[in-house]
């Protein structure tokens, strides 16, 4: 069932910000194999940071759609096919960056093995559901062909790929991922640790990639030593943090709405990954700041949990007043910006008030059986929260040149001018990148809301 929906439903391919920064153009036909020149637009460059932040966000975005077109798939409920889109549309963006490196026959033989291993991944998770043995050995021999197929054409299309190495990694994900369907039936503390294991190993299988794509192709992909420096180092790590909250927020608002057995360890993950983000803070700024961003950060998860329990009981005056607990980010903002005084406190409340009202909106549309829509919207308020970590981590390591300083070529990243770094300097592009951020999250928000209105 899994791979005839997959081939025959309707993706809603839209890029990540840094994907639509990196200005890739539709691709031609090109080489799949060897050392040729990436499919890219005459003149065109993808830096090698904005590479290596592109593919982490995809791939960790495809671990958390993973585990729920598992878990549905496993349940049997009825927002399985929006889940299956979700994820299909997560590897049309992969298959489409694979294309404009490697031509299009590349692309579309990397998404076909990419499918063939979600399909194995929900057969495996069906079979332990209903203890089929043959079902879950069928899956693994499924698995195990899948991870020689890519391995093979990955180390075929770029020579500078360690056979042994990415072998190892693609196994270490399969493995994630069928311990997952172990647990997620019988130990759902265990599963959310093993999703959450599974997100984060992503992100270090996109820094091996980028890494040898750049190297592969050093005119168009300049600024590799920018994609391993301190500054992209925190630009990575605030993706993967506030990407894993934004994901953890959604599974556990849902859980809490429609009453998932699951949901109070998701609830803990998320707070796991709050207390994540604090250490992060205090790394930067100290214990004081860190344990005063934890008290204001948990104070918006817990809103959106009330905003829940009031709509769940009818009580309409109390989901009201707990929504506009929800969308009062002025404290979390105010700290924000006196932490980082280059940043203007209106426009970080504005990005912070969109993450809240992205949240509130995909759990509505949830609760009104519209899974296509509240998929559709929990993948844009994914695509924002690292909008806002760009924001974050641009102004940060601008603040503190000591700790992440800049490199010879680092101008070609966008995180420093070629005067250096200047907190007061830069408040013009930090706004421009706002401005441009907002943009292209308006534009694929009002995309992706059109072609669900074009299923009705």
């Amino acid at each position: 069932m899994w791979r005839a929906f997959l081939s025959g439903s309707v993706s809603f391919a839209v890029l990540s910000m840094a994907f639509a920064s990196m200005a890739l153009a539709s691709p031609g036909a090109g080489s799949s194999h060897g050392a040729a020149a990436p499919n890219l637009p005459d003149g065109a460059v993808v830096r090698a940071a904005d590479l290596r932040v592109t593919l982490g966000r995809l791939l960790g975005e495809h671990a958390f759609l993973a585990m729920q077109a598992m878990r549905t798939g496993v349940g049997g409920g009825a927002d399985f096919a929006a889940a299956a889109e979700a994820l299909e549309a997560n590897t049309v963006d992969l298959e489409e960056l694979i294309s404009s490196l490697y031509g299009e026959d590349g692309g579309a033989r990397f998404g076909e093995l990419w499918r063939s291993h979600l399909g194995y991944v929900v057969d495996y998770a069906v079979g332990v559901a209903n203890d089929d043995g043959a079902a879950t050995e069928t899956a693994l021999a499924g698995l195990a062909e899948y991870e020689a197929d890519l391995v093979t054409f990955l180390t075929g299309a770029n020579p500078f790929l360690v056979e042994d190495q990415i072998a190892s990694m693609l196994a270490e994900h399969v493995s994630l991922l069928t311990r997952l369907a172990d647990v997620a039936d019988v130990d759902y503390e265990a599963a959310y640790t093993a999703a959450r294991e599974t997100y984060g190993h992503m992100f270090q299988l996109g820094e091996v990639l980028a890494a040898a794509i750049a190297r592969q192709f050093p005119d168009q992909i300049p600024g590799a030593r920018l994609a391993a420096s301190p500054a992209l180092e925190l630009r990575v790590t605030f993706d993967r943090l506030l990407g894993e909250h934004t994901l953890l927020s959604v599974e556990a608002m849902r859980g809490a709405a429609a009453g998932r057995a699951d949901a109070d360890a998701a609830r803990n993950a998320l707070d796991a990954n709050s207390a994540d983000l604090s250490r992060a803070i205090s790394g930067i700024y100290g214990e004081e700041s860190g344990e005063a961003f934890r008290e204001l950060w948990d104070g918006h998860v817990v809103a959106y949990l009330d905003y829940i329990a009031a709509i769940q009981d009818g009580d309409e005056a109390a989901s009201d007043a707990a929504r506009e607990s929800v969308l009062d980010t002025s404290h979390l903002s105010a700290l924000l910006t006196v932490s980082i005084p280059s940043l203007d406190r209106g426009a970080v409340d504005s990005l912070v008030r969109q993450h809240v009202q992205q949240l509130i909106g995909q759990v509505d549309a949830y609760e009104a059986e519209d899974y296509s829509r509240a998929f559709s919207i929990g993948r844009d308020a994914f695509l924002h929260s690292l909008v806002i970590s760009d924001v974050l981590s641009i102004a940060i390591a601008q603040q503190f040149p000591d700790i992440f300083p800049p490199l010879p070529d680092s101008s070609t990243s966008g995180l420093w001018a070629e005067t250096g770094p200047s907190a007061a300097s830069h408040s013009g592009t930090l706004l421009a990148v706002l401005f441009m951020s907002a943009l292209i999250v308006a534009t694929s928000v009002r995309r992706r809301t059109d072609q669900v209105d074009g299923l009705k």
